[in-house]
């Protein structure tokens, strides 16, 4: 029914619809599966449709498979998980602390002095 698919495999489907609850993702000609939004990513998801689009080719896991229907249950947040864990095993992260301007602040502080004076005189203008 479902192709020989198992719980933790990772597959390529794509997106056949998008619901406010969450993706519908066809697998292959047999098997289909739901995103459910809390699927789609680790960041806050307002619009499903942010993230996803119909027709688009997606990588999901698969976290559980219907005995009954063969439906999966899939997620996109899994994947970046690992990616994200993969990326900072991998990665060595080289920190640069630039050298201090001595100008830098000068410029800010010449230019907070402009805009306040511009400030100053547009509000003279409205009065």
């Amino acid at each position: 029914m479902n192709g020989g698919l198992k719980v933790g495999d990772i597959v390529i489907g794509k997106i056949t619809g998008v619901q406010s609850y969450g993706a519908f993702v066809e697998i292959n000609s047999q098997t289909q599966g739901l995103i459910h939004i809390s699927e789609i990513s680790e960041r806050f998801v307002r619009d499903i449709s942010d993230f996803v689009s119909l027709g688009e080719e997606v990588r999901v896991k698969i976290l559980s498979i219907d005995p009954n229907t063969g439906k999966l249950s899939l997620s996109i947040k899994e994947l970046q998980k690992n990616l994200d864990n993969e990326d900072q095993l991998n990665q060595k992260t080289v920190y640069r602390v630039a050298k201090p301007s001595s100008s830098g602040f000068q410029i800010l502080k010449r230019k907070l002095d402009e805009w306040i004076k511009q400030s100053v005189s547009k509000e003279n203008l409205l009065k």
